[in-house]
């Protein structure tokens, strides 16, 4: 027993409170936008933060007084305990994900009385109420019905399945993730080259005509002073000063060419890793498709702009969804 809760009950309300919670993100979009998506950090239809975030409160409701059912307890203590353990597991589970995979996976900082966009007033005032209804009237009724099954060793077995599942699913997830973590990086690096390629042409074309003409007018200079003296040296000047301004050209011809190479070739590497991310953002099969349609509020912290730009590119297919629901 851990507060209250035998191994059994924290496995078993971990599994049926996260397959719950998904359903009630499920809904909430449906209602919301009017569209079915698979809302989850998983693949599968599971959302863990729920499951965490029950089991830790019957925990804490177990141990303000052992004596007494959750179901029974004052419903301003209920009220409470929703309202801030839902706050702490979402602020907590927020930050982690943020720092873990340097994704912002919601954000409301637009909403008032909010803390650094993980959680916000209204959404605490929800979990408070959520908190309410669900141990006052349906923890009693899953809790009868999972004590039953419990003596059966096929729910183990189960449960074992699962577990491994979600185990699989959440090593799938990851790898996800990093690898559009490693590709996004790949794009910011390839961005900044190419920025401190065009400063570094711009600055060295510069700079080297400047020279050029400090150079001829150095030279001209000199053959108008000689003009009248020495006619043969300020011709000797002239063709100094036209043989510089070549060579001076010639320089920044070379140099110019070779830094447009290089910047092609920056701009066809960042084109292919664009193209490739773009590709399998549209691809349903893919679990970058499903993120991003799972989280339209995702930003990242390594690429802002390329993760609006993957998301932009659903917004064709989501509008023309949209308009078929609407007929």
């Amino acid at each position: 027993m851990i507060f209250g809760l035998s191994y059994y009950e924290i496995c078993s309300d971990f599994l049926i409170y996260s397959f719950l919670g998904w359903v009630l993100e499920v809904v909430y979009n449906a209602v919301k936008s009017g569209k079915i998506v698979n809302r989850g950090f998983l693949n599968g239809p599971l959302c863990p933060i729920y499951g965490v975030g029950m089991v830790c409160l019957m925990m804490f409701l177990n141990s303000i007084d052992p004596s007494t059912a959750a179901e029974d307890t004052n419903v301003f203590v209920l009220f409470g305990a929703g309202f801030l353990f839902g706050s702490a597991v979402e602020l907590i589970g927020g930050w982690i994900l943020d720092k873990l995979f340097h994704m912002r996976w919601w954000d409301y900082s637009k909403q008032p009385f909010n803390i650094k966009g993980y959680v916000c007033l209204g959404f605490s005032l929800l979990w408070g109420i959520g908190c309410i209804v669900v141990v006052g009237m349906i923890y009693p009724l899953i809790a009868e019905a999972s004590g039953a099954v419990m003596e059966y060793q096929a729910v183990w077995i189960i449960m074992l399945i699962l577990y491994a599942g979600i185990t699989a699913d959440l090593i799938v997830t990851i790898c996800t993730i990093a690898g559009l973590n490693k590709k996004l990086k790949e794009i910011d690096t390839l961005s900044r080259q190419m920025r401190t390629v065009s400063d570094a042409m711009t600055e060295h074309i510069g700079s080297a005509a400047c020279k050029t003409a400090d150079k001829i007018e150095e030279k001209q200079v000199q053959a108008s002073l000689a003009k009248d003296t020495i006619m043969d040296k300020a011709s000797a000047a002239k063709d100094e000063a036209a043989a510089q301004y070549e060579k001076m050209g010639n320089r920044m011809f070379n140099a110019a060419v070779s830094v447009q190479m290089q910047k092609t070739e920056y701009q066809n590497k960042l084109a292919s890793l664009t193209d490739d991310l773009m590709k399998q953002a549209v691809r349903k099969s893919s679990g970058l498709h499903r993120m991003l349609t799972a989280f339209p509020n995702m930003q990242s912290h390594i690429s802002f702009d390329t993760i609006n730009s993957l998301k932009e590119s659903l917004l064709p297919k989501n509008k023309k969804n949209e308009n078929e629901s609407d007929s």
